[in-house]
């Protein structure tokens, strides 16, 4: 049912902010948008069929500061980025629940930063997004949607010619 809401709502603010282009409020709705994305992923409990496992991965790793590079090349069943990734949240706050609020906070923030920097229908993408990527990348292959967010992020760098920025964020989305 919640999906349903979210849908007509999406449509609503398409065609109020895309199609009519008004410009009253246009900025608050797409941050109570983009909050409802945050929440909707970043607050599910055992959404997806990799959840459980990245619960049970996060569980056993090691705080950071108990974290070994043999860990990382050996031990850990996910890469090397997203190890350093869990086991930082880990130390400083804790719960899986604050893992997964913090990772969709992330993926969904750089996502719609992208889509309000590069488009001229934002939510018309934010639609496009919710139907075809929004389950995959923060619930199902969320470990590949911090990867996608930080290319994101990289893009930015390679536009504006900032390439060893970009460099580095790319070598950080492989890892």
């Amino acid at each position: 049912m919640i999906y349903f809401v979210i849908i007509v709502f999406l449509f609503c603010l398409a065609y109020i902010y895309d199609y009519k282009r008004t410009r009253k409020d246009k900025r608050m709705w797409y941050n109570i948008t983009m909050l409802t994305f945050i929440l909707m992923a970043g607050l599910r409990y055992r959404i997806g069929s990799d959840t459980q496992s990245y619960e049970e991965i996060f569980n056993n790793i090691p705080t950071l500061f108990n974290l070994s590079i043999k860990y990382i090349t050996e031990v850990s069943k996910v890469e090397g980025g997203y190890t350093i990734f869990m086991s930082i949240i880990k130390t400083f706050f804790g719960p899986y629940w604050f893992f997964l609020l913090i990772q969709s906070l992330f993926i969904n923030t750089i996502v719609f930063r992208f889509l309000s920097k590069y488009t001229n229908f934002p939510f018309v993408c934010i639609i496009l997004y919710f139907f075809v990527l929004y389950y995959p990348i923060n619930c199902e292959a969320a470990r590949q949607g911090c990867a996608i967010a930080t290319f994101l992020l990289a893009w930015e760098q390679f536009v504006t010619k900032h390439y060893r920025k970009y460099i580095f964020l790319i070598l950080i989305a492989s890892t």
